[in-house]
């Protein structure tokens, strides 16, 4: 009987590491394709928002407009090479849309109470990026 349980055991349990062996080559096979489609749509560049195609994460657009400085996001308590610091976030105005532009990190200051300063950006810039529509909004 315990022959039976052990030779049954194996048997489900080399079942199920063939099962995860086949979900692990199903995710590389989607990981390829995603790769390469992100690299097809990153060479396309677009110069207004309404000639994107429905999905328009991962293409590039090339806009002209203005950052709104007055309403900049930091998102605090962000590491970076070991470091404290802030994503900074800024609206970006073009084609009478809005656009929340990602700066990069910045690091935090000595003391808490101060906050970083911010770029400052008040004539109009060409943008060049990539799309990216977040999956659910900002979480706090």
């Amino acid at each position: 009987m315990k022959r039976i349980s052990f030779l049954l055991f194996t048997l489900l349990m080399v079942a199920l590491c063939l099962r995860l062996s086949w979900w692990q080559v199903e995710r590389a096979q989607e990981k390829s394709q995603r790769q390469v489609m992100l690299e097809r749509r990153s060479e396309q560049s677009y110069h207004h928002i309404n000639s994107l195609p429905n999905d328009p994460r991962w293409y590039q657009l090339n806009v002209m407009g203005q950052f709104d400085q007055r309403h900049a996001i930091l998102l605090d308590n962000q590491i970076h090479q070991g470091r404290v610091g802030y994503q900074v976030l800024l609206p970006f105005v073009s084609q009478q849309r809005l656009f929340l532009v990602n700066l990069g990190w910045l690091a935090a200051p000595r003391y808490r109470e101060q906050l970083p300063s911010i770029p400052h950006y008040y004539l109009p810039i060409r943008l060049t990026g990539l799309i990216d529509i977040p999956q659910s909004l900002l979480q706090l």
